[in-house]
């Protein structure tokens, strides 16, 4: 499996995965602060777990997935690598995962990547922190909804409205709460870096 044959299998069934600029970047970021363990939020058919740990070559990678379909396509391309054993696949609703990761490890992660269900970010961000290692950093994937964030609420039809307001109160969580440092950067359909500087700041 490449990443050739990655893309194609998306476009052919119409799955998103990250973007060319944005996985750009990404590969930059995880050269530079030495990204080693990594916790993904949106399997979907595993490109990106694939990219984080065989082209940025990070040493774990975890990978959370809600829908059952999403996941077994990801398990079976990723069958096809032969350094499988550096990703592990987790199926199930991702706050519920993140809470049964922090009751049952010490697990600590030096990237966490949010790319799933936009809606939910605010109420995983909170969790999530508490699987990051204080310096580590927290990326969030697709923040500006292919420029439904930056509308204004009238002109916007009223059921995209409820996403528009989920996604503003999340950036302005990230970018005003003490324990993260936020940058925001116009990078595929958005992105925010965010460094974690740990509860007391």
């Amino acid at each position: 499996m490449t990443e050739i044959d990655f893309r194609n299998i998306a476009e052919a069934d119409h799955v998103p995965i990250i973007r060319r600029d944005t996985e750009e970047y990404l590969r930059r970021f995880i050269s530079k602060n030495k990204i080693k363990h990594v916790l993904e939020y949106g399997t979907a058919i595993g490109y990106s777990a694939y990219f984080f740990s065989e082209i940025c070559k990070c040493k774990a990678v975890f990978s959370v997935e809600k829908d059952e379909y999403a996941f077994e396509i990801a398990k079976r391309n990723l069958g096809m690598l032969d350094s499988l054993e550096r990703i592990h696949l987790i199926k199930g609703d991702a706050l519920r995962v993140t809470k049964m990761i922090i009751e049952e490890s010490n697990a600590a992660f030096d990237l966490i990547f949010i790319d799933g269900g936009k809606s939910h970010y605010l109420e995983l961000i909170q969790e999530a922190m508490k699987l990051c290692k204080v310096g580590g950093y927290i990326l969030s994937d697709d923040i500006w909804q292919r420029g439904l964030t930056k509308m204004d609420p009238n002109a916007v039809a009223r059921k995209h409205r409820t996403s528009m307001r989920n996604m503003q109160e999340y950036l302005e969580y990230i970018c005003n709460t003490s324990e993260l440092e936020t940058e925001i950067f116009d990078v595929g359909d958005g992105l925010a870096e965010s460094k974690y500087i740990g509860r007391n700041g």
